[in-house]
């Protein structure tokens, strides 16, 4: 699609921007062009994106300037390009920043008056698609430079292992000190005695702990050019046969990304939401009978109830019902293969690639099964595709989707893709979201206030119903999406990400060579006293003051779904789906823990999980 032509002599859309000499370079066809929705490409090494405006097609740098961000996942409403992430809203006209302080995120002065404008690109649309010239002077990622930073000269620059850090064992280094059980607060103890760069020996492998947001910043905006996922953790998560949009690279990861952007675009997940009222009021019919009872319920065994009947609608359209059945055979699979990631990702050697253990042939077992339940789906709507091509302009699930999607070159996905996204999609949501919504049940019974807090917003919002029966009435529950917040910034559900640089990289003075590993703590800047006040208190209302808010939403600190280009495409799923549970929790229960605050522990997994929140739930009185 984007092959080269001379530039016309005299474009029919010329930018009002004055010329530029460059290449011109075909960007897509006409029709993928709407005024509905972004669509997103990449030219020459740039991340573009596409609007259809009043006055016709415009052309804008394709990433977020707040925290990198993709423009493509966002929506277009009432003349606004959106940001899917911090609903930075941008005119389609011109490009320039609505609704917010005009300054640059990383800027020393707040107050500005210089506005933030995206970059805009001269469009030409003929008669065989939109075309974009671009400067010749464009170099691959150069529009996305972290921010700016005093650049050591490189005979200053450290070292890795000058780098300070714990001792290490003879052979093992530093793998046997690692607590299995909560990996994370291992390597937060040693980030905080050794400070923002802390050099570590795991599973035979060399790494750094990042703990400082602007060296934190530059990693998540330097991807996927500069940083990509780890060799070894796309080797298991092969192994796993869930090597998917998640841990894909390059060529591959801009296909598939495709797939799931538009899956959950906004606009997707706010048609959704009639189905997550469905499945909500399953629930709290399930909670009604638990309090009559009496029962003692594991909050997080509850919300995964819940999170796995929306994602296995989502992706495949079927209705599994965990709420009313219980967990069953697809559930123990998928945590089957769930336990099994870090085990191996951590491990001294993969002893599993030599031996049958015991664990290794029940995630053997566990991927045969999950076969047998995605597989014949894949074919189904193949076959159903191949009879009527037009299912495949209007998908009725994530797996439609993506069996329709075609990759750069028209060929289809492979089923081993698709396998591999269904799955992804399955974990994802079932485990992020149900730990999130457990932690935030956890931090309001510490904190009563703010309990009493979220009931009366609650109860003022939605009058006498007892769901959020709408987005709209969502959208006025602030406190409820505050509290959201504030449990994402204490409790992260991954609070560690590794890294490694594709190209040798300099992070606050050190020289990382390529191939380097590091990995990113993203909790501890956001529980640093030096960066945020009453740190380590629960207070959702730090987020409602707009000025506040932002200061904790700047590059690098609170990041609990990742930032720059590959921030999680999820983000706005699970944000509804967190207001929607919180708020009919609290509207018609009160709820009370069962044991002390204490017994409550992280556990390390494919995410931070909640042990030990057991609740029972009172019926509150009607008014």
């Amino acid at each position: 699609m984007n092959q080269r032509q001379p530039a016309p002599e005299t474009p029919s859309a010329a930018s009002d921007e004055p010329p530029e000499s460059g290449e011109w370079q075909r960007a897509a066809s006409s029709g993928e062009v709407t005024s509905t929705r972004p669509f997103g490409v990449k030219l020459a090494g740039r991340e573009l994106v596409l609007v259809r405006a009043p006055s016709g097609c415009k052309a804008f740098s394709g990433v977020c300037p707040h925290q990198g961000g993709l423009l493509a996942g966002g929506d277009v409403r009432r003349g606004e390009l959106v940001c899917q992430n911090h609903g930075w809203a941008f005119d389609v006209e011109t490009g320039e920043r609505r609704g917010g302080p005009h300054s640059s995120p990383n800027s020393s002065s707040p107050n500005s008056s210089s506005p933030i404008c995206l970059r805009r690109f001269e469009v030409d649309e003929r008669a065989d698609g939109v075309w974009v010239r671009l400067p010749s002077t464009s170099a691959a990622g150069a529009q996305t430079p972290p921010p700016a930073q005093d650049v050591p000269a490189p005979s200053s620059l450290r070292e890795i292992d000058e780098l300070p850090g714990p001792r290490g064992w003879p052979l093992v280094g530093n793998t046997l000190q690692v607590d299995t059980r909560c990996r994370h607060q291992t390597f937060e103890r040693w980030a905080r005695a050794f400070g923002p760069l802390t050099r570590v020996q795991i599973a035979g492998k060399q790494m750094v702990i990042v703990n400082d947001p602007a060296i934190t910043d530059q990693v998540f905006r330097q991807r996927p050019q500069g940083f990509r996922r780890g060799t070894r953790l796309e080797a298991v998560l092969r192994e796993l046969e869930t090597h998917g949009v998640f841990s894909a690279e390059g060529d591959s990861w801009r296909s598939q990304r495709k797939l799931v952007m538009e899956a959950l675009a906004a606009r997707n997940v706010r048609a959704f939401y009639p189905r997550l009222l469905e499945l909500a009021g399953r629930l709290l019919e399930r909670w009604r009978g638990a309090a009559a009872r009496g029962d003692v319920l594991d909050m997080q065994q509850e919300m995964m109830r819940f999170t796995v009947d929306v994602t296995t609608w989502l992706a495949f359209g079927r209705d599994l019902d965990a709420i009313r059945r219980g967990g069953d055979a697809l559930q123990g699979h998928l945590e089957t293969v769930l336990e099994a990631f870090p085990a191996r990702l951590y491990a001294l050697a993969p002893v599993w690639r030599w031996f049958p253990t015991r664990g290794a042939r029940r995630v053997r077992h566990a991927l045969a099964a999950l076969h047998a339940w995605v597989d014949p789906q894949i074919e189904e709507i193949r076959a159903l595709q191949e009879r009527d091509p037009e299912r495949r302009d209007a998908p009725r699930n994530l797996l439609e989707a993506m069996v329709a999607a075609r990759q750069e070159d028209g060929s289809a996905f492979s089923n081993a893709v698709l396998f591999a996204n269904a799955l992804v999609m399955l974990i994802g949501g079932e485990d992020t979201t149900a730990s999130t919504t457990t932690w935030a049940v956890h931090q309001l019974c510490d904190a009563p206030s703010a309990a009493a807090t979220l009931q009366a917003e609650v109860d003022a919002v939605l009058g006498e119903l007892q769901l959020a029966d709408t987005l709209e009435h969502l959208d006025q529950l602030p406190y409820t999406l505050a509290v959201a917040h504030e449990t994402s910034r204490l409790r992260p559900v991954a609070p560690m990400l590794l890294f490694q640089a594709n190209t040798e990289q300099h992070l606050g003075g050190v020289r990382f060579p390529a191939g380097s590993t590091v990995m990113v703590l993203t909790r501890l800047p956001g529980v640093d006293p030096a960066l945020v006040d009453g740190a380590q208190r629960f207070e959702p209302a730090r987020w409602i003051d707009g000025a506040n808010a932002a200061s904790l939403q700047r590059s690098g600190l609170h990041v609990p779904f990742g930032s720059g280009p590959r921030m999680c495409p999820a983000r706005n799923l699970a944000l509804i789906e967190i207001r929607l549970l919180l708020s009919m929790l609290y509207r018609n229960f009160h709820v009370h823990r069962v044991g002390a605050s204490e017994s409550v522990s992280e556990r390390s997994g494919f995410t931070m999980m909640p042990r030990g929140v057991r609740v029972r739930l009172e019926p509150r009185a009607r008014a």
